[in-house]
């Protein structure tokens, strides 16, 4: 395994391959974070600013229950990876997590920030083991949201996997936030009743399933699932649009209803909601900030623990990415020298790694003039 991957990452091992390529455990060189990064399958031609804006959108996203979109780049031979929050879990086809319904959270996230899951199944769901054996999971994620229809065959004609994908995404149809909803109903099928709704086989076949009519309740009666669990995932697996629930909302406050204990405390909403209600300070910080300056430039963040500063800069700090800047985030709340580390181990990466032949004392010492040259402070 090549221990450095496009200039800034070291890939320490490999956690899995799909359909789209293979992922890796990578260190962020310029952070001395941990990451999980896909290296994409080689596919067709693309266009790498629209490729940046769509990614972009799904970085905007910060919810408990999703995993973080982080950065896109291009390796050496032109392909393109990414990277995302790495998160150490088993996916819910392994762990079988009944009663933890998290991706409607996920989704009910995702939808108003206008971002499109795609492909959503049990694999695609990460579950965080308990502190127990036995225990109820610590919590449930969704991975890979928005990428299908990117990375996907050419990034054209992604018709999601058989038997999760909603009928209309299989004749060729965009997918939606109602497919989403099916997607999601064929997953808590397949969780409650240890079996896909729709069998295997050829795709054909399963769409043939798909259209036939109602699914029989049978095997999640048999599977011991609440009768009104039922009755919604049976709605949320009807072929037709309208026959299904309204919104992920619905689908979100049914589960809270039948299961109690999986509503999610307040808390974690108010935080999910940080990012997606300050697209006013997102704007003025993009227009301002790294991804917007000719030079090097520092954005001083000022507000009250639980603010969302965090938040902000990791959207900020991604924006920059894409428009490709180097990005470093510091935080010296209580210590200001573990912020003064950060600073000295990401200028040593740099110095180390694309100064054009200049020695690195002299490579340090020209960032740092940068860095110091502009301060914007702004409030939150």
């Amino acid at each position: 395994m090549n221990p450095r991957f496009a200039g800034r990452y070291r890939l320490l091992k490999a956690l899995g391959r799909g359909g789209m390529g293979e992922v890796f455990l990578a260190l962020d060189l310029t952070t001395g974070t941990e990451c999980a990064l896909k290296r994409l399958k080689p596919r067709g031609s693309f266009d790498l600013p629209d490729l940046r804006r769509e990614f972009d959108a799904l970085t905007r996203v910060r919810h408990p229950a999703v995993v973080a979109a982080l950065e896109l780049g291009l390796d050496e031979v032109g392909a393109p990876f990414y990277t995302m929050e790495y998160v150490p879990g088993r996916t819910a086809d392994a762990a079988l997590a009944r009663g933890d319904w998290a991706a409607a959270h996920g989704l009910e996230a995702l939808h108003p920030a206008g971002v499109v899951h795609g492909d959503l199944k049990p694999s695609n769901l990460l579950v965080i083991p308990g502190p127990a054996p036995g225990a109820r999971p610590a919590a449930v994620r969704m991975l890979d949201f928005g990428l299908a229809a990117l990375f996907g065959a050419d990034n054209v004609g992604h018709h999601g996997t058989p038997g999760f994908a909603a009928p209309e995404v299989v004749r060729g149809e965009a997918a939606s936030p109602a497919s989403d909803l099916y997607g999601l109903g064929s997953t808590l099928y397949a969780l409650a009743a240890g079996r896909q709704p729709f069998g295997e086989g050829r795709p054909s076949s399963v769409l043939r399933r798909q259209r036939a009519g109602p699914l029989p309740a049978r095997l999640l009666e048999e599977a011991g699932a609440p009768p009104a669990l039922t009755r919604l995932i049976l709605r949320m697996l009807s072929p037709e649009i309208d026959e299904r629930p309204r919104d992920a909302h619905e689908v979100r406050r049914e589960l809270e209803r039948i299961h109690p204990a999986a509503a999610r405390p307040l808390a974690e909403r108010m935080q999910a909601e940080l990012v997606l209600g300050r697209e006013r300070e997102i704007a003025r910080l993009a227009a301002e900030g790294p991804a917007a300056a000719s030079r090097a430039r520092v954005t001083v963040l000022r507000g009250e623990p639980g603010a969302g500063k965090s938040a902000l800069l990791s959207t900020l700090a991604a924006r920059a990415a894409l428009a490709g800047k180097g990005v470093v985030m510091l935080s010296c709340a209580g210590d200001a020298a573990s912020g003064i580390l950060a600073l000295a181990r990401r200028l040593a990466v740099e110095a180390g790694s694309g100064t054009g032949g200049a020695a690195p004392t002299e490579a340090v010492r020209e960032m740092l003039a940068c860095e110091t040259d502009t301060l914007s402070e702004k409030d939150v």
